[in-house]
């Protein structure tokens, strides 16, 4: 089949637990954070979390004084093939130029 289309439905239930809805395909999940600051930016942040199995993850971390973190998360199926990151605001597929490994 084809790879795992975009994971969809990001929320916080409380304010370190990041949730998404479930992508059929997938195995595991990879979740992408950054800095707000870096927007736009090329890689739409770097690896937090790879195999994340469930669609949850705890993340304690603060951001810095005047900043602040956004999160990515891509599906990949039984075959390896991760999902996307999204379109942007442009309607352009975000590019992941280091995935999680």
């Amino acid at each position: 089949g084809p790879p795992p289309g975009e994971t969809r439905g990001l929320r916080f239930p409380d304010p370190e637990t990041l949730q998404w809805n479930p992508e059929r395909s997938a195995g595991i999940y990879n979740v992408y954070r950054g800095e707000f600051s870096t927007l736009p930016g090329l890689a739409y942040g770097s690896c937090l979390q790879s195999a994340v199995v469930g669609e949850t993850l705890d993340d304690d971390e603060l951001p810095g004084a005047g900043e602040g973190f956004f999160y990515l998360v891509t599906a990949k199926n039984r075959l390896g093939e991760e999902g996307t990151k999204g379109r942007d605001s442009a309607g352009a597929w975000r590019p992941n130029p280091s995935a999680c490994p």
